[in-house]
Order: structure tokens, then sequence, then C-alpha cells
């Protein structure tokens, strides 16, 4: 019995190692036949990809990366790279097609943005709190439905989750704690808004420019270093979001074991840093980032990429 797991176990790496071959292979065959211009700006487009997270949702399990630039801004070198990358891409997009990510273009005004979608990471995410995107996109919402409306709908990702930051941030790899507290403080923030539209009833009607845009950033350090009288409930989402932002921090990676890995960031978001979730997500990135590196330390950066990209 041993005997017939090894070989099974044998047997099975066999095939992945060959299906490996055969990608490299494929991938290989169909640069060779572009024009080498048009290789350089596929190269410099997923390197402009890359340089973001976008790595964490191709080589790890983050659902989606997103990354955008401005039309307009004709003379940074990004927007070129991702621009002429784009129309490069489109034109041979149809000889790497991928099973396993979604690769999608929204015109927005005068931004163009950029997802990837891990569909398995994607599918378990929903699944995982669907009685959350239930109650915001509509009883009829599965992981299979929302993942197809996102594909083919050529709204943004902001707008296909109704702006709802918690699932948003679910769907970025951020887990349940950083996204509900991000989403408190973005209920905060508007309920602030709010309390500070004309005519600023709250504050005095004497206040600068300047003293007025510090309370908007502020507010928490006014309202309570002041004898304002407020509603108690306002007073009370000012001092909970003053806790959460004090628990709040960006993950820093403290793995000094390559100096290599200072040149891909960990994904940036406000992570509440005693949360024992928030320590496994930021472990997994860490973890996620050295199989990166080590992915592109053993051969051509797009040749790999597209790989990954094609793999089933």
């Amino acid at each position: 019995m041993i005997r017939l797991l090894v070989l099974l176990l044998t047997f099975a790496l066999h095939i992945n190692v060959f299906a490996g071959e055969a990608e490299l292979r494929y991938v290989k065959e169909q640069l060779a036949k572009m024009p080498s211009e048009d290789r350089e700006k596929l190269h410099l487009f997923f390197e402009a990809l890359m340089e973001t997270y976008f790595p964490y949702t191709l080589f790890g399990d983050k659902p989606v990366s997103e990354e955008r630039y401005n039309l307009e801004a004709e003379k940074f070198r990004k927007r070129s790279c991702l621009a002429n990358g784009k129309r490069v891409w489109e034109k041979y997009a149809a000889l790497f097609p991928s099973p396993n990510f979604i690769l999608k273009f929204c015109t927005c005004g005068s931004s163009v943005e950029v997802y990837l979608i891990n569909k398995k990471a994607f599918l378990t995410t929903v699944e995982a709190h669907l009685k959350l995107f239930k109650a915001v996109l509509g009883e009829n919402t599965t992981p299979e439905n929302l993942l197809e409306y996102i594909r083919q709908d050529s709204t943004n990702h902001f707008k296909a989750l109704r702006g709802h930051s918690l699932l948003i941030g679910l769907l970025h790899g951020y887990g349940y704690a950083n996204s509900s507290a991000f989403h408190k403080i973005d209920v905060y923030e508007q309920a602030t808004g709010k309390w500070l539209e004309p005519p600023y009833q709250p504050v005095k009607e004497d206040l600068s420019d300047d003293e007025l845009m510090r309370i908007v950033k502020y507010p928490y350090n006014y309202f309570c270093s002041t004898n304002v009288k407020l509603p108690p409930e306002f007073r009370r989402l000012l001092q909970e979001e003053e806790a959460i932002s004090t628990h709040a921090n960006k993950p820093e990676c403290d793995d000094s074991s390559s100096s290599a890995l200072t040149l891909l960031p960990l994904p940036g978001f406000r992570m509440l840093v005693d949360d024992p979730e928030s320590a496994a997500i930021k472990q997994k990135y860490i973890e996620t980032r050295r199989k990166i590196i080590q992915a592109y330390a053993e051969g051509d950066f797009l040749e790999v990429t597209l790989c990954k990209l094609i793999e089933k």
C-alpha cells in the first residue's frame, strides 16, 4: 500500500513537471513569433503590474489586485508602460488563455483600472462570507454569479461591490477583522462629513479654512479638546474611530533572510496589529513573497509570468 502511494505521488510530480515544461515551451514559441518591440512592451507592462501587489494574486491567494493609470498623464513612465502594454496584450491575449485568472481593464473617466482576479481565491472568499455578500448585494448572490458578473461587466470593481469597503477589503485579501475595522472608519468618516457640512453647526462659525481642514482630518482631536456639545452617538463614533486608527498600521516585512526581499513590498493596508488574523495574513504574505522571488530567480521574467498565468 505504501509503495502504491509512493508511485502515485511520483507519477503526479512527473505530470506537474511535464505540464510546467509544456507551458514553458508553448510560451517561448508564442513569444518568438512576436516582433521584438511587442515583446518589450509586454515585458514592461507586466513588470509595471508586478511592481505592485499583482504577484500575490498570481502566486498566492490574494483574490484581487488592482492598478490604475491616468490617460492624461503622458509623461509618466508607468502610465506609458501600462497603456502601451494594454494595447499589445489585447492583441495577443487569445494566445494565452488563463483557466485560473481574469485580467480585466475598466475605463473610468480619465483613468484605466487593471484588475487581476484569482478565481479560486475569489470564490473561496465569497463562499466564506456569503451571508455578508448577500446582505449587501442581494439574496440571489452566489460566488459563481458574482465572479461572472465582475468578469463580464464593464463597470469597475468598486461599483460592482456597491462601494462597500468591507466587501472590497475581503476581496483584496485584507481579512475580515481588518476589512471590518476599515469599513467602520469609512462609516465614521461619512458621519463626520455630514456633521461638518455647512453651516458647520458643531463648530465655531469664524473658523479659518486651515482650521476647518484640520477638523476634517482629525475630528476626534478637535471635538474632544473643546466644549462643543455633540449628540452622544456621534461622540461615540468618533471615539471608536480613534481607537481603531490607534491600533491599525500597515504591515511591514521583518524577514531579513534575503536583501532581495526589499524589492517587493507586502500588500499595503491598515492592519489591526494585535489581531491574530492580521498576524496570520502578514505571515502568509511573507511566505508568498519568498515564493515569488524564487520563481523569478529561476527564469526569464516574462516567460515566468505568462507560464503562471496560463497554468492549469
